[in-house]
């Protein structure tokens, strides 16, 4: 018997054609049961609000959904299953005029929803909204826009660097609060970055929440360039400073290595002629006679990594 046979044998079989009759009978009682009947459904509704002032502060939090629930023709309701409900938008401006001599707002959601739920149907039935009513009072509160920072170190892998500096998007967020609270704060700070850094990318990071200050943003997002680095190195003559007259100095050795970390877009751009490798006499050990090195930049390159080869030398003197 081949496998068509043995498909159309179970098809045509007593208990398929049985089972098959149970179900078109109990179909048809469920649908004259549907018809004419009225039965009820939840649906939830995402809100949102505008016209809220920046220096205002509630006392209870808006609520972010409401949930309703209708009563509708059973044959009806189906099709809400396959409806996605637009957002409800409630414009407060008229709540927070300064004609009003009482803080306190009043929202009822009914007619918002009542809108909606009209374009949709004109025959259902609104049982219950949940909230039906909100309310609540509010005060007036101080703000100020400051700019945020970073105050933690943004690591790379072995081999990048750091093609230029983080770009902190939004650069500024504004901060609302009492007048005490509020009046010393300058900057808003970056929370740590723990990600390691081996590919320019964007990542959210968190903001620091000063106590007793309330933050209307409470993340940034961070663009972190980054670039394989390579090392430079100049030699260089170590040149006197701070040395008192009639004094001579003489060094062991007489010049250094300045060695470069530097991102390859830099490379050509370091040129050694904007650095100076100083021997400073006020910073002498006269136990020792040694002196730590320091390094000048007189260029425009800036927040480069480095070391002096060697870092210190011994030295000399003679008095003319």
């Amino acid at each position: 018997m081949s496998w068509w046979q043995k498909i159309k044998k179970v098809v045509i079989s007593r208990e398929v054609a049985t089972f098959c009759a149970f179900f078109v009978v109990a179909s048809l009682m469920w649908l004259m049961y549907t018809i004419g009947t009225q039965r009820e459904m939840t649906i939830p509704a995402p809100v949102a609000y505008y016209g809220i002032p920046d220096d205002v502060k509630l006392a209870q939090p808006l609520p972010s959904e409401v949930q309703f629930t209708i009563e509708e023709d059973g044959s009806q309701l189906i099709n809400y299953l396959f409806t996605d409900l637009d957002t409800i938008d409630i414009d407060l401006t008229d709540q927070f005029s300064s004609k009003r001599t009482l803080k306190e707002i009043k929202i009822n959601y009914l007619p918002y929803v009542e809108e909606k739920m009209n374009v949709i149907s004109t025959s259902c039935n609104i049982v219950s909204v949940e909230p039906a009513i909100y309310t609540s009072s509010y005060s007036m509160v101080y703000t100020r826009r400051v700019p945020v920072r970073l105050r933690c170190d943004v690591n790379t892998a072995l081999q990048y660097t750091l093609k230029d500096s983080v770009k902190i998007n939004p650069s500024e967020v504004l901060i609302r609060g009492t007048h005490k609270a509020i009046d010393d704060i300058r900057v808003i700070y970056v929370d740590s970055v723990k990600e390691v850094f081996r590919k320019s990318k964007t990542v959210r990071a968190n903001l620091v929440r000063p106590a007793g200050v309330e933050m209307l943003t409470r993340k940034v997002t961070l663009t972190v360039n980054v670039e394989r680095q390579t090392e430079k190195s100049f030699t260089l003559p170590i040149e006197m400073d701070n040395v008192p007259e009639n004094t001579n100095i003489h060094l062991f050795p007489s010049d250094a290595q300045v060695v470069f970390s530097v991102g390859l877009s830099r490379f050509n751009a370091l040129r050694g002629d904007d650095f100076h490798i100083v021997f400073d006499y006020n910073n002498v050990d006269t136990v020792h006679h040694t002196c730590r090195l320091q390094l000048v930049n007189s260029g425009s390159e800036r927040n480069l990594t480095y070391r002096i080869v060697p870092g210190e030398v011994e030295y000399l003197i003679e008095k003319l």
